[in-house]
């Protein structure tokens, strides 16, 4: 073979090897593009995954605190209007009880009852039990609602109740006056809110 043939095969075997050597460069530097796209990529969706997230923590964070500014926003109401009528009922109920001690019916109501939980916490029988009553009670009307008590009853007008009935016996006494029965504000109070709250 001659020097020039030679030459030329060498050259070829050159060129090969620098086809395959840039081959393998130009691929491995397509393998390494991949995956840098592909690290890239997934950096990228990881910080949108992040930053969505952030953005639904906070929108959730807002949504409940608004949520909770109007609970207490309507909480506040609430007891402002429970406030509010229970400041007007508690305006009307001395007159509205002085009214039902007015009506024979409510009067006689109250002197039952009266006198049923006197018989109960009284402790019942012996000895005289004295009924101080509010002015304007019929005798009749008393003798009737005092005829079956379990001790003899002296009925006393007291100018200084303006409804209701004070009953003693020994040191012992059950006020159901207009007075003794708005004594327990706390009690008269709850039971009003219990009345509003199931009135129509």
């Amino acid at each position: 073979m001659s020097l020039e043939a030679r030459k030329a095969a060498l050259l070829a075997l050159v060129d090969d090897d620098l086809r395959r050597q840039r081959a393998a460069l130009l691929d491995a530097a397509d393998r390494q593009a991949v995956a840098l796209r592909t690290q890239a990529r997934a950096q990228a969706t990881a910080r949108v995954r992040e930053a969505l997230a952030g953005g639904r923590a906070r929108r959730d964070a807002a949504l409940a605190a608004a949520t909770a500014r109007r609970q207490t926003r309507e909480r506040l109401a609430r007891q402002g209007r429970a406030s509010a009528a229970l400041a007007a009922a508690w305006a009307a109920l001395p007159r509205e009880l002085e009214r039902r001690w007015g009506e024979p019916a409510a009067r006689h109501e109250w002197l039952a009852n009266a006198l049923a939980r006197a018989a109960h916490e009284l402790d019942g029988t012996g000895g005289t039990w004295l009924l101080h009553h509010a002015p304007g009670a019929p005798t009749a009307e008393l003798d009737a609602a005092t005829a079956s008590a379990p001790a003899a009853i002296e009925c006393i007008a007291d100018p200084g109740l303006r409804a209701g009935v004070r009953i003693a016996r020994g040191g012992n006494v059950l006020d159901a006056s207009l007075d003794g029965l708005l004594a327990d504000r706390d009690a008269v109070a709850s039971a009003v809110l219990r009345a509003l709250q199931h009135a129509p």
